[in-house]
Formats: C-alpha cells, structure tokens, sequence
C-alpha cells in the first residue's frame, strides 16, 4: 500500500530537504526546530526518544504561507 502525499510522515532529514531544499545540518536541525517551536509546522512523535515525524501536509502548508506572504 503506498500512502498518499499528504498522508506520508516525513523524518527529520526528509523534512529538511523537502522545506529548505538543503542537506541536515546543525542549521538546518536549528531552523527546522525553530519551525516547530513557533507553531509553523505541528509534527508527530513517536517513540520512547519521542523521534519526529512531520506529516507532508505539514510541508505543503507552510510552502503555501510562504508563497501567499511573499505575494503581497
């Protein structure tokens, strides 16, 4: 069964890359953090370690904001 685009769960590096279009890095982990910290993209955790997942919906959401503040 292949799940659906905006049903999928991105890991913390799948999600830097499809967000910033860059590599993991200690900056990117900070910026992606930040992200989460502020409410601009709400994440799943799962685990004991409480390892995050950001659903791809998440991702298209905020490329969307960004589009509509960089339009005015």
């Amino acid at each position: 069964m292949v799940a659906s685009l905006n049903s999928a769960l991105l890991d913390s590096k799948q999600a830097i890359k499809a967000l910033f279009n860059e590599e993991y890095n200690d900056t990117t982990r900070s910026r992606l953090r930040r992200l989460i910290k502020d409410g601009h993209i709400k994440v799943i955790r799962i685990g004991e370690k409480g390892n995050i997942y950001v659903p791809a919906g998440e991702i298209t959401k905020f490329h969307q904001a960004i589009d509509l503040d960089n339009s005015n």
